[in-house]
Parts: C-alpha cells; structure tokens; sequence
C-alpha cells in the first residue's frame, strides 16, 4: 500500500509508576481514544493507547455499480480505554 500505517513507539516508563504515581485505565466515551489522547498530552499527563492493525472492508455503490475495498486501519485494542500514569494529586 502506498500509505504505511505508523504505531507510536510504546514507552515502556508508562509501566513502571514512580512512589507518588499510577497507571490506570481511563474509560472514554465510545470511538474518542484518539481525542483523548491528544488531550492528555496537550494537558502534559503521560498516557498509552495500545492500537492494533485491522482490515475495514467497505461497500460502495456508484452509477448503479456495487463495489468493495478493503484497507488497513489502526484500532484501539481496548475500545473505550486509555491507560494514563497519574500523580496521586491528579487521580
């Protein structure tokens, strides 16, 4: 495929919590991980979305023809969960 779907990197210091600090999953609204991932890193709070490669299939019909593509996409593997390293202040 011509476009290359990129995982970020995982960040292995998001596992190991500091004294003062935890990881914890942190329910989204459905179909909002990305949202709140990118809130999380504007408000500077360390957060980690696990993605997995999936194939989407759709189905199109255009001048009175059906046709399909499929594509692959990045998904959350937990749907509605991020995980976010949080000071005890900040939980």
């Amino acid at each position: 495929m011509g476009n290359d779907l990129v995982a970020p990197n995982f960040d292995q210091t998001i596992l190991i919590p500091n004294e003062d600090e935890v990881v914890c999953p942190v329910y989204t609204l459905p179909l909002h991980e990305f949202r709140f991932q990118e809130y999380c890193n504007d408000q500077g709070i360390v957060c980690y979305l696990p993605l997995k490669r999936v194939w989407k299939v759709e189905n199109h019909n255009r001048n009175g023809k059906s046709y399909q593509y499929s594509k692959e996409v990045l998904r959350p593997m937990f749907a509605s969960y991020v995980f976010a390293k949080l000071t005890k202040a900040q939980k």
